[in-house]
C-alpha cells in the first residue's frame, strides 16, 4: 500500500509541491482528462510545423521502410494529426460519460506517455531537434505523468491496467502510426 500524505505525494519534485497541490485542490479528473485533447494539439502542431522539412533533411540516414513511413508532407501530417485527434476526444468523451468507459483513455494516455521518449531517442540518434521533442519535454511528459499518477491514486485506474495500457500501447504504436500516415496519404495527395 503507498502513502498518498502530502510528505511523501510529491517526493520526486519537492519544488513542485506547491503548484501540484494547488492543481489537485483545483482541477477535477473531468477538467484534466479534457485537457489531453488540448495537449495533444499542441504538441502535434510544433510535429505539423516541423516535420516535412525535418525528414527531407533527414531522409537519406533513415532506413528503406522507415523512410516510406516517415515521408509526408505537411497537408498529410495534418490529417494524420485530425485523425489521432478524433480519436483523443473521443477517448475523452468515453471516459467521462455516464458509462465511463476508461480503456480507451488509459491507452492513448500511455502511448502519448510511451512516445515522449521515441521523441528523446530522435534527438540521439540524430544528434539534434527531433519534431515534437521541445513539446514532448515541456507538456507531455508532465502532462501524461501527472494524469496517470492521479488516475491512479484517485482510483480510475490501477497500477496493472497502466502497465497493461502501456504494453499494448507499445505494441500497437507503429502499426497505428504506420496506419493513420498511410490513410492521410490516400486522402491527400502529394503536393
Amino acid at each position: 500500500m503507498h502513502d498518498t500524505s502530502k510528505k511523501n505525494r510529491h517526493k520526486l519534485a519537492p519544488f513542485c509541491a506547491p503548484l501540484v497541490a494547488q492543481i489537485e485542490k483545483r482541477v477535477s479528473i473531468r477538467v484534466l482528462v479534457w485537457a489531453f485533447p488540448l495537449v495533444f494539439f499542441l504538441h502535434d502542431f510544433e510535429e505539423i510545423l516541423t516535420m516535412e522539412r525535418f525528414v527531407k533533411r533527414h531522409e537519406k540516414r533513415l532506413p528503406g521502410p522507415l523512410s516510406r513511413i516517415a515521408m509526408i508532407t505537411t497537408p498529410q501530417m495534418i490529417g494524420a494529426v485530425a485523425l489521432e485527434f478524433i480519436l483523443i476526444t473521443l477517448a475523452a468523451y468515453l471516459a467521462t460519460s455516464k458509462r465511463q468507459s476508461w480503456g480507451l483513455f488509459h491507452g492513448a494516455l500511455a502511448l502519448f506517455f510511451l512516445h515522449v521518449f521515441t521523441h528523446i531517442a530522435q534527438v540521439v540518434a540524430f544528434r539534434g531537434y527531433s519534431p515534437g521533442v521541445v513539446t514532448a519535454i515541456l507538456l507531455v511528459l508532465p502532462y501524461s505523468w501527472y494524469v496517470s499518477r492521479r488516475l491512479r491514486r484517485e482510483g480510475f485506474m490501477s497500477a496493472e491496467a497502466w502497465k497493461d495500457a502501456q504494453m499494448i500501447s507499445g505494441v500497437l504504436a507503429l502499426p497505428g502510426l504506420v496506419g493513420v500516415r498511410q490513410l492521410a496519404k490516400e486522402f491527400i495527395p502529394n503536393e
